[in-house]
């Protein structure tokens, strides 16, 4: 008896492994072989959380029943061993983490521009990919996202030991040793990327906007850093163990330094900040930054980010003028006074002499009676308003007077 129940149970057992792993979240709404879940009703988004129908092909729909699909949920498609296509539309903004791990039989993916994150582990493990565009518009991809997969493993796709996809550069071998210049035109460092490297020196091109979490962690070799002026986003424990790392340049256009972005990394001393004191102070800059914080910071632009001197108050030759600067971080105005005109450039006549010839030509002028070359006209506008007329000559005569 006993051998028949466990002969029950064995067959059992065989028959629902043998039925592809499916993702169904019990809270879930169900429409043509999806599982989706709202994200937000006003909105009208929701976010594809699993599949009822194992699929060869999955074409991920752009809406369902009249949300937008904007993500992919994590673990949505894990383990799917039916499915060889994937299309992702561009309604969707984020993949979450594993949500293909071990899909080991997709062969072609296709995403679509509008693609902002792939989450950590997406697509490890999915053997069969040999290929696959990650679009521009991506700007954070998770730790192991694509490890794992055909194109990861294939050596020729490594070039001096560092893998790229597209404009973002996915991984880097622990091997990497000496000083490393990202390629020009590489928008996006994944997250780990460079993790354990024996890199020394790294050199982050202007076309990179996001450093990801852990990006250089317990790069222990590493001494110096320059970082491009695009960046405006250091992840959390980019620069963590770093305990060679002696100094640092950060552009202006950091906007965000996440939490542990330089814990462990005693040795920093200095960092180079291409912006003012008010800029820094304006980037949010997370816990656990201590080497960080407490480095000297040396502002190549001094206390404030200035705008261009405007002139407030025009000099003539008889009084000071006057021009003004705001910083466009805080608004704080700098006042500048301008010297009174030399001289030289009221002589009307240009005899070397201020004298009431130049006053009677200036009369003439702005009697019409005149017609003056272009230098005279400047020349002739003392007040410097932009038109000569009467007032000019009073300045003028006023000037001649203080010179009697």
């Amino acid at each position: 008896m006993k051998k028949k129940i466990f002969s029950i149970f064995l067959s059992i057992v065989m028959v629902l492994t043998a039925i592809p792993f499916m993702h169904i979240p019990t809270y879930a709404l169900t429409h043509d072989g999806y599982t989706y879940q709202v994200i937000d009703e006003t909105e009208k988004t929701a976010m594809i959380v699993g599949y009822t129908v194992a699929k060869t092909e999955f074409e991920i729909p752009s809406t369902i029943n009249g949300y937008t699909i904007t993500e992919i949920d994590e673990e949505a498609f894990i383990r799917c061993k039916t499915v060889t296509t994937l299309t992702i539309p561009n309604s969707v903004t984020s993949i979450g983490d594993n949500a293909f791990k071990y899909c080991s039989n997709i062969t072609t993916v296709t995403l679509s521009e509008g693609l902002k994150k792939i989450g950590t582990s997406a697509f490890e493990n999915c053997t069969s990919i040999t290929n696959i565009t990650v679009p521009d518009s991506v700007t954070k991809i998770g730790t192991h996202a694509f490890y794992k997969t055909a194109y990861y493993n294939d050596e020729s796709n490594w070039e001096n030991n560092v893998l790229y996809m597209g404009k973002h550069l996915i991984a880097a071998k622990i091997e990497l040793s000496g000083d490393y210049e990202i390629k020009n035109g590489v928008r996006t460092i994944a997250d780990s990327a460079f993790v354990y490297s024996k890199v020394t020196g790294i050199t982050i091109p202007d076309s990179v906007t996001t450093i990801g979490m852990k990006a250089f962690n317990n790069c222990s070799s590493l001494t110096s850093i320059t970082i491009g002026d695009s960046v405006t986003t250091i992840g959390g424990a980019a620069f963590g163990a770093c305990g060679s790392l002696t100094s640092i340049v950060i552009p202006k256009s950091v906007t965000s330094i996440g939490s542990y972005a330089f814990s462990s990394s005693p040795s920093l001393t200095s960092v180079n900040y291409t912006g003012s004191k008010c800029q820094w102070d304006k980037i949010s800059i997370g816990n656990y930054n201590d080497s960080l914080i407490n480095a000297t910071i040396n502002y190549a632009l001094g206390e404030h980010a200035f705008a261009e001197w405007k002139i407030t108050l025009e000099s003539t030759i008889l009084s000071t003028g006057e021009k003004q600067r705001v910083c466009k971080v805080c608004g704080h105005t700098e006042t500048e006074t301008i010297p009174t005109l030399e001289p030289y450039l009221v002589d009307v006549n240009s005899d070397e002499k201020i004298d009431m010839n130049d006053y009677n030509i200036i009369v003439q002028i702005a009697t019409l009676s005149y017609k003056p070359t272009e230098i005279e006209m400047l020349a002739a506008d003392i007040n410097k308003d932009g038109t000569v007329d009467a007032y000019d000559a009073i300045f003028l005569q006023l000037f001649i007077n203080s010179q009697a």
